[in-house]
């Protein structure tokens, strides 16, 4: 329930009842305090870092692995990176913004919003003619489509 002073609406950004003021003692972390929260961010980094050579790899030994290659590296993963590149801010962002429970909880709803949008936004570029728009229509101005746009729409 919000307070009476808050707009309906708006995000209470108050400190979590029970949390120290500023100038009061925070009780120390623990190790389980730190790593518990440190995980998840330290694993969504290595996979995101363990992404492109994986694929690539996979990639290399399929039929035609030059042109796949060239669609995944030229097209796909750079449009991807383009649409999820909210969600890489927020891996960085998240350590500096949540400071207790509360700012924790805002971040934590806010990236959930952003990734429902985000990945609605990539089913619709995957999945639509959305894809012949964003993909060709930045590479090919007219021309015929490129070599690669056709495999880019399989990876």
């Amino acid at each position: 329930m919000p307070a009476p002073d808050t707009v309906p609406g708006s995000l209470d950004l108050r400190p979590t009842p029970g949390a120290p003021t500023p100038g009061e003692a925070a009780r120390p972390l623990s190790l389980l305090d730190v790593s518990s929260r440190w995980a998840p961010l330290a694993g969504s980094w290595l996979l995101m870092g363990l992404e492109l050579p994986a694929v690539s790899a996979v990639m290399a030994r399929l039929p035609h692995a030059t042109v796949s290659l060239a669609a995944y590296g030229g097209v796909v993963f750079p449009l991807a990176l383009l649409i999820e590149s909210p969600i890489l801010m927020l891996l960085a962002a998240s350590t500096a913004l949540a400071r207790d429970t509360h700012s924790y909880a805002i971040v934590r709803r806010f990236m959930f919003t952003a990734a429902s949008l985000l990945t609605m936004l990539h089913v619709l570029v995957a999945f639509t003619p959305l894809f012949d728009l964003v993909a060709c229509g930045s590479c090919c101005r007219g021309r015929s489509p490129s070599p690669i746009a056709a495999p880019s729409r399989a990876c």
